[in-house]
């Protein structure tokens, strides 16, 4: 069996505390200190505040949420369809898809349709940064519960988008959207 061979190496303290007096001990001194005392040869004497390191991201921190409008982020959020579509024409390629998946989705209640039922309904949501649709709100404006909780289902059906893009990071946004039931009667 072949000799293992042992490095002994000297472990210096990397900084002590200002003013603290430094004795040397040989290895067999003992040492009076209290047994919870930790101690920390490369400590601050004060805590770090890590908001003010440049470039720090804290992992739990919660991803930024902006109101969607072209200018205020780098990339919009890619509407399944567009994403062969030039960065300037997201926006209105955006809109655009968003008003044929309303029509394709949309199904006016009968029980409305019967009784000629009509308004408007203005619904916020959240397309959040792994592009899922989320936090749907809705306020109707002359509307039945029924059409409102349609406004509601809409655009719960929303597709999985590419999600926008601040800074090089996926961002939260809010898009709002009015949807008019109009009867055809």
């Amino acid at each position: 069996m072949p000799e293992k061979k042992v490095i002994y190496t000297e472990v210096v303290p990397k900084s002590t505390r200002l003013g603290a007096e430094i004795k040397q001990v040989s290895d067999d001194t003992d040492i009076d200190r209290p047994e919870d005392e930790v101690i920390c040869t490369d400590c601050a004497d004060e805590p770090v505040d890590l908001s003010e390191i440049e470039n720090y991201e804290d992992p739990n921190a919660e991803p930024e949420t902006v109101v969607m409008a072209p200018g205020v982020l780098d990339e919009l959020p890619v509407f399944p369809g567009c994403e062969k579509v030039d960065k300037s024409k997201r926006f209105d390629c955006f809109n655009k898809m968003m008003n044929r998946h309303v029509r394709r989705v949309f199904r006016y209640p009968q029980a409305d349709l019967d009784r000629g039922s009509q308004g408007k309904v203005y619904v916020n949501f959240r397309i959040n940064e792994h592009g899922i649709v989320d936090q749907i709100q809705y306020q109707g404006r002359g509307t039945t519960e029924s059409l409102d909780k349609e406004a509601y289902r809409i655009i719960s059906k929303l597709p999985k988008m590419k999600p926008a893009k601040k800074g090089g990071k996926s961002v939260r946004v809010t898009y709002s959207i009015p949807i008019v039931f109009q009867s055809p009667q």
